[in-house]
C-alpha cells in the first residue's frame, strides 16, 4: 500500500516516569487530532492498565497491551494481532501509541510492514519524553534511556522547572550529541502543537529485542486489606534506586489514593478509576527479584 494510503501513527517513547501519558492527554486536545478519528494504543509493563485507565475520555478507540514492550518479539503475536485490528477494522484516521517506559522502539517499520499489516500503518513520527531531573543518572545503568533518544525524530525534555539553567543546558548538549533531532524543553508536557506537528519519521531500525529489558522485573499488587503506611514507606526507603516506577491506587486505611513514584519523587492524588481491588498498583524494580519487590511493598 502506498503511503498516501497508509493510517500514520505516532509513537510516544520514553523513560518511566517522564510523562508520556500527560503528553498524550495534551495531544488529544490538539486541532490536529481533536477533530479525527483515532485510535489510542497504550503499552505498560505490569499487567494492571493503570496508564490506560489515566487516559481522559473520548471518541477513540483505546487499546492496551500490558506484560511487556509491543517492540519486543516476546510479545509479538499480541502486537501484530492489535494492530490488526486497528488497521482492518477500526480504520482510523491516525494512531498514537504510548510505549512502555522500558521499551526501545526497534523494529517498527518491520512490524508496519509485515505482510500481516500488509503496509497499513506507518510511522509518522517518534516523540521521545526525557525527564530533566533524571535522565543523566538513569542512562548510565539503564541502556534503554539512551537508545529512545537515539531512535526519536523529536526529543522533548520534560519536568524542565525541576532543574535550573545551568544543568539544563548540559542536559540537551548530551542530548544533542546522541541524536541531532528537534529539541523542546517545558514542563507538564506543554509543547506548541506546531512544533509536534512539524516533525517527520526518519528510520533508525535497530532490530527486534528477543527479550524483556536485562535487570527489570514488574510485579503487580492487588489486595483488599489496608497497607501499612509506615511499612509500604520503609519499603520505598530500602529499596531506593532499584525501583525504577510505582504507578496505581493504594489503600492505606482511609480510602484508596493514586501513589505515584517517579525520578524518586514519591506524590499522591484521587484515585484512579482501576476497577480492581482498593489497592493494585505496579512497581517496576531493578537489580532485584520480585518477591523481594512484592515483600517491601505489600
Amino acid at each position: 500500500m502506498s503511503e498516501c494510503g497508509s493510517i500514520p501513527a505516532w509513537l510516544l517513547t520514553g523513560y518511566l516516569g517522564a510523562g508520556k501519558t500527560t503528553l498524550l492527554n495534551r495531544l488529544l486536545e490538539i486541532p490536529s487530532f481533536k477533530h479525527k478519528r483515532l485510535a489510542l494504543l497504550i503499552n505498560e509493563f505490569g499487567d494492571i492498565g493503570v496508564d490506560g485507565a489515566l487516559v481522559r475520555t473520548g471518541e477513540w478507540s483505546k487499546f492496551e497491551l500490558n506484560k511487556g514492550s509491543l517492540f519486543c518479539a516476546c510479545i509479538k503475536a499480541d502486537t501484530v494481532k492489535t494492530l490488526r485490528q486497528i488497521a482492518f477494522e477500526v480504520k482510523p484516521d491516525a494512531v498514537i501509541i504510548e510505549a512502555t517506559g522500558l521499551s526501545e522502539s526497534s523494529d517498527l517499520e518491520a512490524l508496519f510492514e509485515s505482510a500481516a499489516l500488509e503496509g497499513r500503518l506507518r510511522t509518522q513520527a517518534n516523540v521521545c519524553l526525557v525527564d530533566a531531573s533524571t535522565f543523566t543518572r538513569i542512562a548510565a545503568f539503564l541502556p534503554a534511556a539512551t537508545r529512545q533518544v537515539q531512535q526519536a525524530d523529536g526529543i522533548l525534555i520534560n519536568k524542565c522547572d525541576l532543574v535550573d539553567q545551568a544543568e539544563l543546558a548540559r542536559l540537551e548538549a548530551i542530548i544533542s550529541r546522541i541524536n541531532p533531532a528537534p529539541i523542546y524543553q517545558t514542563s507538564h508536557c506543554d509543547v506548541p502543537s506546531a512544533w509536534f506537528e512539524g516533525l517527520w519519521h526518519s528510520c533508525r531500525c535497530c532490530g527486534m529485542s528477543q527479550s524483556p529489558p536485562a535487570g527489570a522485573v514488574s510485579v503487580s499488587i492487588e489486595r483488599v486489606a489496608p497497607v501499612d503506611r509506615a511499612k509500604f514507606t520503609s519499603g520505598v526507603r530500602t529499596l531506593g534506586d532499584k525501583l525504577l516506577r510505582l504507578k496505581g491506587n493504594i489503600d492505606f486505611g482511609d480510602g484508596s489514593v493514586m501513589v505515584e513514584l517517579a525520578g524518586g519523587r514519591l506524590t499522591e492524588r484521587p484515585a484512579a478509576s482501576l476497577s480492581r481491588a482498593p489497592t493494585a498498583f505496579v512497581a517496576i524494580g531493578w537489580d532485584v527479584d520480585r518477591q523481594t519487590l512484592m515483600s517491601l511493598l505489600s
